[in-house]
């Protein structure tokens, strides 16, 4: 009975331990490299001396700062009609909006102001303008950020593997493409799940009217997919550092199995819910299977000890 019972503590060890390293990897792979571009103008001292020079950059996942960056730039930083670059890691600030720039001890003239992630452009901010130590807050990408929520329904068969196109136009013909799993950052969408995710796009449109979901089979067998229903909002211009607001909430109600693609409207009236509930939706939580390891090695240890002791008692 001892040896049982020392299988289910190593089974239950060795699952803790799998969880913890799978976490500890989600979080490290969260750190993302970002590079810094500036362009001092070419003007009478638009450049500057002071290492006092502070950038904080504002994402939809968050903020970062850097202090003293004329430190951390080798050679002569911000020198008149000069370009300089700065390379940092953190965690993913998701898509950049806003930059806080100040001058402690001097003032400095910037043409402009650019960050990269992975070599992919993620703001340029175009300022041309004397900053002091007052604090001045730029804005960029503000009308073409957007949240959108995708709700899949609850039964088993509902989910997909394929990957999904969203085709997003507005009332004057422009539009703008979103390949769902890349932008959620999933696999495939889950029966019951409610996908919600930012999305950065290449145009900014004005009143949205219709989506189409079209299905990618990617060489692999179609598999149906039944949405319930897309939410798209835009980021609000009164949108101020670190305090995010959103605006123009669109709803499309799909609710119909999609096998090859299918176009909707948006949709006037209100829904009473926005979240989907029913037993497959469990499925999509991340700590479900690792719960579920555990409950079967603990049951399947009960059932062997149960087995161990009936035919100990048996015996004559």
């Amino acid at each position: 009975m001892k040896r049982l019972f020392l299988i289910a503590f190593v089974l239950v060890c060795l699952t803790l331990l799998m969880s913890i390293m799978t976490m500890n990897v989600s979080a490290a792979e969260q750190k993302v490299t970002y590079k810094i571009t500036t362009k001092i103008c070419n003007g009478f001292q638009n450049g500057t001396n002071s290492n006092k020079v502070n950038f904080t950059f504002y994402g939809t996942n968050g903020t970062h700062t850097i202090e003293n960056i004329g430190r951390k730039i080798k050679g002569d930083a911000f020198e008149r009609n000069k370009t300089d670059t700065y390379e940092f890691s953190c965690s993913d600030l998701g898509y950049i909006y806003g930059l806080n720039v100040s001058c402690g001890t001097d003032a400095v003239k910037f043409e402009y102001i650019k960050i990269e992630k992975n070599n992919t452009l993620m703001a340029n901010f175009s300022i041309s303008e004397w900053i002091d130590n007052t604090n001045r807050t730029y804005y960029t990408n503000k009308d073409k950020i957007y949240r959108i929520k995708i709700v899949t329904g609850d039964n088993p068969l509902d989910g997909t593997s394929n990957g999904v196109t969203m085709t997003v136009k507005d009332s004057a013909g422009k539009s703008f493409d979103v390949n769902v799993l890349n932008a959620a950052k999933q696999s495939y969408l889950q029966s019951g799940s409610e996908q919600s995710f930012y999305f950065l796009a290449s145009t900014a449109l004005s009143n949205l009217n219709q989506i189409k979901l079209t299905l990618n089979s990617n060489g692999k067998a179609v598999d149906e997919w039944h949405p319930l229903y897309v939410q798209i909002e835009r980021m609000s211009n009164s949108t101020e550092k670190a305090s995010i607001k959103w605006e123009n909430e669109v709803l499309f109600v799909c609710d119909s199995p999609i096998r090859n693609e299918l176009t909707v409207n948006s949709y006037g009236d209100k829904v009473n819910s926005d979240k989907a509930s029913a037993l497959a939706s469990i499925f999509s939580e991340p700590n479900f299977y690792v719960i579920l390891v555990i409950s079967l090695a603990l049951i399947g240890s009960g059932v062997a000890i149960y087995f161990v002791k009936k035919k100990k008692e048996e015996r004559p």
